[in-house]
């Protein structure tokens, strides 16, 4: 049964990491939304050969990404009360590491970054991307935002559970969320893992469409206590 669709990565003459925001492309989650971040977190110019867009949560849970041909997996959660307005972004995709001892040394660079620096990638195009009346009237001010540490884990079962993407603080400022599983191929005292679970590194993420609705007030983040 078909699932989702699979749509064939772009010319790696194509570089994403580059790619400006422009009005309305920061607010719009593409098929190719874990193409770039599969690029951001593995500092690589590689692409994968194909990403698949998954319309079924449960298919997107039991995937698992590959190194040779190069894939990445991608589900989007929409928020609730509608059928296609994005909340969540998942991506799976390959470690920096697995990259460089599949392809060769240099293939990937490994800044330490996180599934947070995509969420504050997304912020910086989300406000980049609004019009000069949309600046003026936003709710709330790219100073104001709390980007939450990652909350990590190695496990899948763990991963896929339920957890707040956003909320806004007693202080009234809105503080956005992300969860990371992280397996690094080399890492030794998770060698006993079959490989098909090595090298992953899977992200829950805001998505731009809801992150820019907070900001302008068309939607609420829940308030939460300390």
């Amino acid at each position: 049964m078909q699932t989702g669709h699979i749509i064939q990565a772009l010319s790696a003459t194509v570089l994403l990491l580059a790619v400006p925001s422009v009005h309305g492309q920061a607010s719009v989650t593409a098929d190719d939304f874990c193409v770039r971040v599969q690029q951001l977190l593995a500092g690589t110019r590689m692409l994968p050969d194909s990403n698949t867009v998954y319309t079924d949560y449960e298919a997107f849970r039991a995937s698992k990404t590959a190194v040779r041909p190069l894939t990445s997996h991608q589900f989007v959660l929409p928020e609730p009360g509608t059928a296609n307005s994005p909340m969540r972004v998942s991506c799976k995709i390959k470690t920096p590491d697995h990259l460089n001892a599949e392809y060769g040394p240099g293939t990937a660079n490994d800044k330490g970054l996180g599934c947070i620096d995509i969420n504050r990638d997304t912020a910086r195009r989300v406000y980049a991307a609004l019009d000069p009346d949309e600046k003026a009237g936003a709710r709330i001010a790219s100073t104001s935002l709390v980007f939450e540490p990652d909350i990590s884990t190695f496990m899948g079962s763990s991963w896929v559970g339920e957890f707040p993407i956003a909320w806004t603080g007693p202080d009234g400022r809105l503080h956005l969320q992300a969860k990371v599983l992280r397996v690094d191929w080399d890492n030794v005292w998770l060698s006993w893992a079959p490989d098909r679970l090595r090298g992953a590194l899977y992200c829950h993420l805001v998505a731009p469409e809801y992150l820019r609705r907070l900001v302008l007030g068309a939607a609420t983040a829940p308030v939460r206590g300390e």
